[in-house]
C-alpha cells in the first residue's frame, strides 16, 4: 500500500485534463541537448490552473529521471538565503554547483509573491546555471520590464480555460454524470478551472441537483471573485473591471462612458496591465472565464447595477454605429449581440475560449484547396454527427466550385495563429447575374421560394442588390467551436447593411438560431438533398422594410422585432389617420406607423415630429424616382396636407387641375407614398 501523499499525487494525475499543448511543449523543451530556451514562464489569472499545470510538468520531468526543485513564492520570504534554503542548500553557490550535477527542472511558483528577487536572479543564479538546467517560472502577470535583456531566453505560456469537452471529461473523472448538471456547469463554470472544481464539490458534497437553485453557489464566485481581486485595491479600477464584465471588448472611452467616469486615465493604464486583460481584435478584453465570474457576482450582488452598466453600453454602442463606416457598423453588430442575454446566443456565438485567437482574411483564389479540403472535412466530421447523410458528394463538390468561383461571392477565411486557413464562409449577392450559380440541387427550393416572394424583378448586378444568400460556414477539427463562433459573428455582420437575408439549413440548431434572430421560414423551402431524413429548410430575413436598429433594439431587448406593414395597410393608415391628422400628434404617434416606421429609443415627446420627417423625405425621395404625373400626385399630397397653406380648391387650382382630378391625384399620391414608405424605416429609422 502506497502513501496517502502518493493516492493524492495519483488522484491530482487522473484529474488533470487538457494542456496538451502546453504539456507537449514542454516535453520537447526538457529533451536532453534540446536547442530551446532556458525558461518557460506560465502565468495567467488565479485559479487558472497554473499550479495544476507545474504539477503535471514536474510529474512529466519524473519520469524522465530529472530532479525536480519546486518553490512557492508564498512560502518563502524575497530573501537570497531563503532561496538558497528553498532550493536545497546552505548558500546560493552550493544550490547553482547541486543543480547543475542533477540537470534539475526548478519550478517556482507564485512569482508575484517573491518579484523582489528578480534582480537576484538575473545576476546571481541564472547565469551560473547549465545549459542542461531547465527553470519554469509561474505567475499572475506577464515578466515586466526588468526581464527586457532576457527576453531571448524565456519562453512565455499564457493559460487560457479549458474547453468545453475537457471541461466535461473532469466532471466525469469526478464520477458527476447527470447530463443537465455537467452542461450548467459547463455554463455557470465556462472553463476556470478552480471554478470547475468548487462546481464539482458543490455538487458531489451538497448533493446538488440544479446548481441555478443551489444557494451555495453564489458564495462560491464570491469567494473567487476576491480571490481574483486580492492584489486590486483601487475602487475605480475594480470599478473598470465590473464595466468590462459586461462588455466583451472595451477602450478606454467605452468604460468611462460605461462607469460614468471620466477620468479614469490612471485606472484604466492599471487596468492594461492585469493579466486577467488581454488585447482583442478591436479593444481589450477580459479573460473569458474571469468575465463570467465577474459577470455572474455582479448580476447576483447588484442586479440594478449590473443592469445599468448594460444599458450604458448598449446605448454606446449604438451611438458608435450611428457615426461608424460601414466594416465598423458590422463589427460593432457584434458586440450589441454579445450584450443580449439569450442562452442560445451566447453559446453559439460568443463562448469560445479566447478573443483573438481565430482571426479572419478576405478569399484569395489560392485558397480553393484549403476550401475544398475544410468543406469536406465539415461534412464527415460535424455534419455526419448530426444526420444520416444520403446526398451526391460530386454533386455538391461541383456546385461548391461553382459558387466560390464566382466573382461576386463574399468569402471569409478563417486562420489561426499559424496562418492555416482552419474554416471559411461564403455569402453570395442574389442578382440575375448570380442566380444561376446558386440554381444548385442544395439550393434551388430555397432561392425559387425566395424569388416567388420578391415584388419586382431581380436586380442585374451584384452591386445592385442588397440581398444575400448565406451558403457556406464550415470548419475543420483544429479549433472547431472559435473557428465557427467568428465567422458567424462575421457574417452576421452583414445585417448592419439592413439588406434581405436568404440561407437554406438542414441543421436544427441553426434553424433555431435563425428564428431567434427574427428570420421567417420560406413557404415550400422543404427539400431533402443532404439527408433523407433530416429537412432543409429555407429562411428569409428582410430589414428593409424593418429597418436595422429597430430589428437589433427589439430582439437584444427580447422583443419580436416589429412587423412590416404591407403596402396596402401603409395605404390605408396614410388615407384614414395620417394626412387628415397630419398636425395632431397624438393621432400619428397612435397610428400605428410611428412603430413600424421609427426606433424604439426615440423620446416619446418627439416621436410625431420624427415621423413627419420620415414621411416627408420618403416623399421627396419618391418624386425624383417616379414620372411626372406620378409626381404630380404627390404634389398634390404635399400641397393638401404636408404644408396645407390653402384650402384643397386652392391646391387644385396651384396644380391646374379640376377639383375631381385633384382627388385622384390625392389617392394615387397616397399610393405612391405607401410605396416610398415601404422601405422608409432602412433609410430614415433615426429620423
Amino acid at each position: 500500500m502506497g502513501t496517502l501523499g502518493e493516492a493524492l499525487q495519483e488522484l491530482d494525475a487522473r484529474l488533470f485534463v487538457g494542456r496538451e499543448q502546453e504539456v507537449a511543449l514542454f516535453r520537447d523543451w526538457l529533451a536532453p541537448g534540446a536547442q530551446a530556451r532556458g525558461i518557460i514562464h506560465v502565468w495567467g489569472p488565479g485559479g487558472s490552473g497554473k499550479s495544476a499545470l507545474l504539477r503535471a510538468f514536474a510529474r512529466l520531468a519524473r519520469s524522465r529521471g530529472r530532479e525536480v526543485v519546486m518553490l512557492d513564492g508564498r512560502d518563502i520570504r524575497p530573501e537570497i538565503h531563503e532561496l538558497a534554503t528553498g532550493l536545497g542548500a546552505a548558500t546560493l553557490e552550493d544550490a547553482i554547483t547541486q543543480l547543475n550535477a542533477q540537470r534539475a527542472v526548478v519550478v517556482l511558483d507564485t512569482f508575484e509573491q517573491v518579484v523582489d528577487l528578480t534582480r537576484v536572479l538575473q545576476r546571481d543564479v541564472l547565469p551560473h546555471l547549465s545549459a542542461e538546467v531547465r527553470v519554469v517560472i509561474a505567475g499572475r502577470h506577464p515578466l515586466g520590464l526588468a526581464w527586457g535583456e532576457w527576453r531571448h531566453a524565456v519562453q512565455e505560456i499564457s493559460l487560457s480555460g479549458l474547453a468545453p469537452a475537457e471541461v466535461r471529461t473532469f466532471l466525469s473523472l469526478r464520477d458527476i454524470h447527470d447530463a443537465r448538471l455537467i452542461e450548467q456547469a459547463v455554463e455557470v463554470a465556462g472553463g476556470h478551472p478552480l471554478a470547475l472544481s468548487l462546481v464539482a464539490d458543490l455538487i458531489l458534497q451538497k448533493r446538488v441537483h440544479d446548481l441555478a437553485a443551489a444557494p451555495d453557489w453564489h458564495r462560491l464566485v464570491r469567494a473567487l471573485v476576491e480571490q481574483l481581486f486580492e492584489d486590486i485595491r483601487d475602487p475605480v479600477l475594480r470599478e473598470l473591471l465590473e464595466a468590462g464584465a459586461v462588455l466583451r471588448q472595451f477602450d478606454e472611452a467605452l468604460l468611462a462612458v460605461v462607469t460614468g467616469r471620466e477620468d479614469i486615465g490612471g485606472a484604466f493604464a492599471e487596468l492594461c496591465q492585469l493579466s486577467i486583460v488581454r488585447s482583442g481584435t478591436r479593444g481589450l478584453v477580459l479573460h473569458d472565464d474571469v468575465r463570467n465570474i465577474l459577470a455572474q457576482d455582479l448580476r447576483w450582488r447588484q442586479p440594478q447595477r449590473y443592469t445599468d452598466l448594460r444599458t450604458r453600453a448598449l446605448d454606446e454602442l449604438r451611438h458608435r454605429t450611428e457615426v461608424a463606416s460601414a466594416s465598423e457598423r458590422e463589427w460593432l453588430l457584434g458586440e450589441r449581440l454579445a450584450l443580449w442575454e439569450n442562452a442560445l446566443i451566447q453559446r453559439m456565438l460568443f463562448t469560445e475560449a479566447e478573443v483573438g485567437n481565430i482571426w479572419l482574411d478576405w478569399g484569395r483564389s489560392e485558397d480553393a484547396p484549403d476550401l475544398i479540403r475544410i468543406w469536406s472535412s465539415w461534412i464527415e466530421t460535424w455534419l455526419a454527427k448530426q444526420m444520416p447523410l444520403h446526398f451526391d458528394r460530386a454533386v455538391d463538390l461541383a456546385s461548391m466550385r461553382r459558387i466560390l468561383v464566382h466573382p461576386a461571392t463574399r468569402i471569409r477565411v478563417a486562420r489561426n495563429s499559424d496562418n492555416r486557413a482552419v474554416g471559411f464562409s461564403s455569402a453570395v449577392p442574389i442578382c440575375a447575374e448570380t442566380a444561376p450559380a446558386l440554381h444548385t440541387p442544395g439550393l434551388a427550393t430555397t432561392l425559387d421560394s425566395f424569388l416567388a416572394q420578391m415584388a419586382g424583378p431581380l436586380p442585374a448586378r451584384a452591386g445592385d442588390t442588397n440581398a444575400y444568400f448565406f451558403v457556406h460556414l464550415a470548419h475543420d477539427e483544429t479549433d472547431p467551436l472559435a473557428t465557427q463562433q467568428a465567422l458567424i459573428r462575421e457574417i452576421f455582420g452583414l445585417f448592419a447593411r439592413g439588406g434581405t437575408y436568404v440561407v437554406a439549413t438542414p441543421i436544427e440548431a441553426y434553424k433555431q438560431l435563425f428564428e431567434t434572430l427574427g428570420f421567417k421560414r420560406l413557404p415550400d423551402s422543404r427539400s431533402w438533398f443532404w439527408s433523407d431524413e433530416w429537412a432543409e429548410e429555407g429562411f428569409v430575413l428582410d430589414l428593409t422594410k424593418v429597418g436595422f436598429e429597430a430589428w437589433i433594439d427589439a430582439i437584444v431587448a427580447g422583443r419580436q422585432p416589429p412587423q412590416a406593414l404591407s403596402r396596402d395597410e401603409l395605404e390605408r393608415i396614410l388615407a384614414d389617420d395620417i394626412l387628415p391628422n397630419w398636425r395632431n400628434d397624438d393621432r400619428l404617434v397612435a397610428s400605428g406607423l410611428a412603430e413600424s416606421l421609427l426606433d424604439d429609443h426615440i423620446p416619446v415627446d418627439e416621436r410625431a415630429n420624427h415621423l413627419r420627417t420620415v414621411i416627408e423625405r420618403a416623399l421627396l425621395r419618391r418624386v425624383e424616382q417616379v414620372d411626372a404625373e406620378r409626381a404630380r400626385s404627390l404634389r398634390a399630397v404635399q400641397l393638401a396636407y404636408l404644408r396645407k397653406s390653402a384650402s384643397q380648391e386652392r391646391a387644385a387650382e396651384q396644380l391646374g387641375v379640376s377639383r375631381s382630378t385633384f382627388y385622384r391625384l390625392l389617392r394615387r399620391g397616397a399610393q405612391e407614398l405607401a410605396i416610398a414608405l415601404e422601405t422608409a424605416r432602412g433609410d430614415y429609422g433615426t429620423g
